[in-house]
């Protein structure tokens, strides 16, 4: 990541663990909800870990001020991943064209590659390359992996409402977190908070945040939580 961004490394908010269910177990997911009355088809954040991903950059998960900041995903498979059970499909050179919210997969699909990887092995990732995954086709084969996203240290990450934590820096080494359970910490307190004051940004809504938006989003949380301890301390009056 320092030849990539620099010495002045933040490990991001957005990170993710993702599991392609095998397709017996999806559809017998797919039928207990059915009983509860509900349609795992259409919920997105459902067919994104489990199912099949459809194109997308990862870059328009963040408000629009982080649009500029160069963010670097690591993509790190715990199994084996290949074309049945849910690999990663990329289009080379996509991250060139600026963001896209709106994709044609036709075409998408003629120029894609896809990558086939083992534990042990890392995909990195501009935040701007169009990707997706395969569904998963085998009969009892899980795919595991989970992603960090690194970015340059005081640039815009995308959700600044949520604890990311520097993880490298000659100039302020002291910044650097390496306790995870402080980390953790962070997240509990974030959360708390956001549960009794409201989320900044409604992601179901259609309606994105203007860069206007995004940049008094960021500065208003920049303000309130500047440092581990400011993390720390915000929400803390509704932990017992």
């Amino acid at each position: 990541m320092q030849e990539i961004l620099g010495e002045e490394i933040t490990a991001t908010p957005l990170y993710h663990v993702n599991f392609k269910l095998a397709a017996a177990d999806l559809q017998l997911a797919d039928r207990i909800a059915g009983m509860a009355g509900a349609n795992l088809g259409r919920e997105r954040f459902y067919n994104l870990p489990v199912g099949k991903t459809h194109w997308h950059m990862d870059a328009v998960a963040g408000l629009a001020d982080s649009h500029d900041t160069p963010v670097v995903n690591a993509w790190i498979p715990l199994t084996h991943a290949n074309e049945e059970n849910g690999c990663l499909r990329v289009v080379p050179g996509s991250h060139q064209n600026g963001i896209r919210h709106e994709l044609d997969g036709d075409d998408l699909e003629r120029r894609a590659l896809s990558l086939i990887v083992a534990p042990g092995d890392v995909i990195i990732l501009d935040s701007k390359v169009i990707h997706s995954s395969v569904p998963n086709i085998s009969k009892a084969d899980y795919r595991w992996a989970y992603n960090f996203r690194y970015a340059p240290t005081r640039q815009p990450n995308g959700r600044p409402f949520l604890p990311g934590f520097v993880a490298r820096s000659r100039v302020a080494p002291q910044t650097v977190l390496r306790d995870p359970a402080t980390w953790r910490l962070m997240w509990i307190r974030a959360l708390d908070y956001l549960s009794a004051h409201g989320s900044p940004v409604s992601y179901g809504s259609l309606r994105r945040p203007s860069l206007a938006d995004a940049q008094a989003i960021s500065r208003q949380w920049e303000a309130l939580v500047p440092d581990i301890e400011s993390w720390l301390k915000l929400g803390e009056e509704r932990v017992g």
